[in-house]
């Protein structure tokens, strides 16, 4: 017969066996509340991002964190200010990834903070960047007629990809061509 404290040993085990299996499956009980990434998302940073949102001191970490990445924008002295952008929002997408008012702010202030500036209209970081602006508007298509209208991604074909996928899926199918043929008159696709 076994004696108690084997018996305590086993049932510690067991619950730390337990514990651990639960914790791989953390996304399964937020998955609502996570933003989907169309290249997807590395489960075990995922579950180790949501359970680090129950502790206090890892949230103040976070807002530090953040505090530090925006800092480092608004002081950025350097040729490509696209590239702390475009770090920030991958961050917030492994760090926070629940936190879509804070990914639809950061998007709205970049794409607003570097519109003005050509160099930008036709690099893909910076569409990229729009695109996942518009997906998160209640109306995506007003975002790419106003790329159009500033000629922003004008030579980019994930621009005019991005914007007839919008107009298919409001099944505006004779639009849709129309920006596919646009796309093929600018050599872009």
């Amino acid at each position: 017969m076994r004696d108690l404290q084997d018996y305590s040993t086993d049932v510690g085990q067991d619950n730390d066996s337990r514990k651990r299996k639960l914790d791989e499956f953390e996304w399964e009980t937020s998955k609502e509340n996570v933003i989907p990434l169309k290249r997807g998302r590395n489960v075990s940073d995922l579950n180790k991002a949501l359970r680090a949102h129950d502790s206090f001191q890892t949230k103040m970490r976070l807002d530090d964190e953040v505090k530090a990445k925006e800092d480092a924008i608004k002081a950025y002295d350097g040729d490509d200010p696209l590239a702390d952008w475009v770090e920030y929002v991958r961050w917030l997408e492994v760090k926070m990834p629940e936190d879509t008012r804070k990914k639809f702010t950061v998007l709205e202030q970049c794409t607003r903070a570097l519109k003005d500036n050509p160099r930008y209209h036709n690099d893909m970081r910076y569409i990229r960047l729009w695109i996942q602006y518009a997906d998160l508007v209640s109306n995506p298509k007003d975002i790419f007629k106003y790329l159009y209208q500033n000629k922003i991604g004008e030579c980019v074909s994930l621009f005019y990809i991005g914007w007839a996928y919008v107009l298919e899926t409001m099944a505006n199918y004779p639009q849709a061509h129309k920006i596919y043929l646009k796309a093929s008159q600018k050599y872009v696709m």
